[in-house]
């Protein structure tokens, strides 16, 4: 009797310990496989474009004074009474003295290049500075676009002698961005239920967003370097309109 319990004690411990390797298996299994388990769906991408044209309502104009001279001291204080000459036209023209800022400040020397040494005679020449250049730049934003010509003419007679980098541009140009961004969302969003449609499949979540674009290239006019007090009529410039463009790509996940 004893014996026959015995076998039975013993084959249930031996069926008990196989439950508990196999359940240990089973964990281990599933814990090894779960970083594959989950099945990446399949996704779909729709682009879009908007586009605004908006108005400018500012120009911005960079005006440098270069003055020459053998002292130092001369040459800045020329340079100074030149430049004070040009804000002091920009005041008479209403421009505000935030819009008016230094933005370069170099004083440069310059110097002599000495003849080379004669043949096979040695000797020690060295560079001497013989005078400087003193140059100051402003930027100019010009907000009554009615006057840009006249300003572009005036600083010139002002004392001015370079004048680059005229541009047009829209001071509050987020609010058209935006704009153009929502045409963009609206145009891919439409794109996406018009494919899904034919294609009879269902969309999900949004994985990814990406905008690119939303700037305004503005037309330049052509940098000039002009002789200080030499000038013609006020140049005519005409703003025009800019566009500003912004391109989104949405990716869905497909159910």
């Amino acid at each position: 009797m004893n014996t026959i319990w015995s076998g039975k004690l013993r084959a249930f411990v031996y069926l008990a310990l196989a439950a508990v390797a196999f359940w240990a298996f089973s964990a281990g299994w599933q814990e090894w496989r779960s970083p594959f388990a989950p099945v990446a769906r399949p996704q779909l991408s729709f682009q879009g474009e908007g586009k605004v044209f908006g108005k400018p309502d500012i120009a911005t104009i960079s005006v440098a004074v270069l003055t020459e001279g053998e002292m130092l001291a001369d040459v800045q204080r020329k340079n100074t009474e030149r430049s004070n000459a040009v804000t002091a036209f920009l005041q008479s023209q209403a421009v505000a003295e935030r819009d008016v800022r230094t933005v370069g400040y170099d004083i440069t020397p310059k110097y002599n290049y000495p003849r080379p040494c004669p043949s096979f005679v040695p000797c020690v020449q060295e560079q001497q500075i013989v005078g400087y250049n003193v140059r100051h730049v402003l930027e100019v934003t010009v907000r009554d676009l009615e006057r840009a010509g006249t300003v572009l003419n005036g600083v010139v007679k002002a004392g001015a002698n370079e004048v680059s980098g005229f541009r047009f541009a829209i001071e509050h140009e987020e609010a058209l961005r935006q704009e153009a961004r929502e045409q963009a969302i609206r145009k891919a969003k439409e794109k996406a239920r018009a494919v899904t449609d034919s294609l009879e499949v269902k969309l999900a979540r949004i994985v990814s967003f990406y905008e690119s674009g939303g700037g305004i290239i503005p037309p330049y006019a052509r940098a000039v370097a002009l002789e200080a007090g030499v000038g013609g009529a006020s140049p005519d410039v005409q703003p025009g309109t800019q566009e500003i463009q912004v391109n989104v790509t949405i990716t869905y996940e497909v159910k």
